[in-house]
């Protein structure tokens, strides 16, 4: 008890000595009675007490069962003869999904094709990742479209209406 004393002696000997200057100035007032302090209040000011509600979103306690859709923008493509094939690689198709997990391809691929668009949907656990090309060079097959699921990438296979006819662009330049 005497060190705590002589602590509080120094203390108090320092804000004697140097007054407002002290570095102990902070500690000046030796009274904890509250009926003397300055409370403040207010937004925005934190007194204590219960959490203050600022906002409550409608859609918090629901989880959507809708997967979230994410577009497929990295993609390549060849012109094999009577046919176009565009490469989706599944290791690009894994970074897109925000889960470090491997990806895992619920059921096959959806393709959808007109003579100038291609969609292609891959449902995955919790995503819908989706590839579109609505402006084709050339018109293509609707009927022998097909895709193929391999160990590194899926391939869709749109065969063309005038196989003869070299793709040199897979899209129509954008007027």
């Amino acid at each position: 008890m005497a060190s705590s004393d002589k602590e509080l002696s120094a203390l108090r000997s320092n804000i004697k000595e140097k007054g407002e200057f002290s570095y102990y100035y902070a500690h000046k007032n030796s009274s904890h009675d509250l009926k003397d302090a300055k409370i403040f209040q207010g937004p925005g000011i934190v007194t204590g007490g219960q959490p203050t509600l600022l906002h409550k979103d409608d859609k918090s306690g629901q989880i959507s069962s809708e997967p979230q859709t994410i577009p497929i923008k990295k993609y390549s493509w060849s012109d094999c003869g009577d046919s176009i094939e565009i490469y989706l690689s599944l290791q690009d198709l894994s970074d897109l999904v925000p889960s470090k997990a491997p990806l895992e391809i619920s059921g096959k691929p959806s393709l959808e094709v007109t003579r100038n668009t291609v969609s292609l949907e891959v449902s995955t656990e919790g995503y819908k990742l989706i590839f579109k090309i609505t402006n084709l060079s050339n018109p293509i097959d609707t009927q022998l479209s097909r895709v193929k699921v391999s160990a590194k990438r899926i391939t869709a296979i749109c065969f063309k209406e005038d196989p003869e006819l070299r793709w040199s662009s897979l899209c129509r330049p954008m007027l």
